[in-house]
């Protein structure tokens, strides 16, 4: 089956991660990290499924290359839900050291990417009934298709 480059470019990230088995200090407990298959509506995620991450594509921008391709640079999101009951910046720091590292070790994205690398992160922090945390961690990821396919 032929699937988008950026369709691609978000499933080799997830497996990776996957692959990865993240887990992280929850209140003194090692906890699984789930992988969100669905975004999450207002950001809003059940307690269950914490700590959690979400892979999208932010945007992309496209540029001619030479004979007949098209150069893609790829704004792909790791969003990251911290779980409540420990210090969620702590939970965020930790998953995000184990993302990288985990993706710094398929950086070509199983050869999708010839340029792959983390170049910012935003946290977001609330405090309501529980205290919510965030945080997204931004790569850019280039890759190269032809004019006439935007497929690997």
């Amino acid at each position: 089956m032929t699937v988008h480059i950026l369709k691609s470019i978000r499933d080799e990230v997830r497996r990776t991660l996957t692959a990865a088995s993240l887990q992280i200090d929850v209140a003194g407990d090692l906890t699984s990290v789930l992988d969100l298959k669905n975004p999450p509506s207002g950001s809003s995620v059940d307690e269950a499924d914490l700590p959690a991450f979400f892979v999208f594509v932010e945007g992309e921008s496209i540029t001619v290359g030479s004979y007949n391709s098209y150069h893609r640079a790829v704004r792909l999101v790791v969003y990251m839900f911290a779980k409540s009951g420990s210090d969620p910046l702590d939970q965020l720091d930790e998953m995000q050291l184990k993302i990288e590292l985990a993706l710094e070790a398929n950086k070509s994205l199983g050869g999708i990417c010839f340029e792959f690398m983390p170049v910012g992160s935003a946290v977001q922090q609330d405090q309501g009934r529980v205290v919510f945390s965030g945080r997204s961690l931004e790569y850019r990821c280039v890759t190269s298709v032809t004019s006439q396919s935007p497929t690997i």
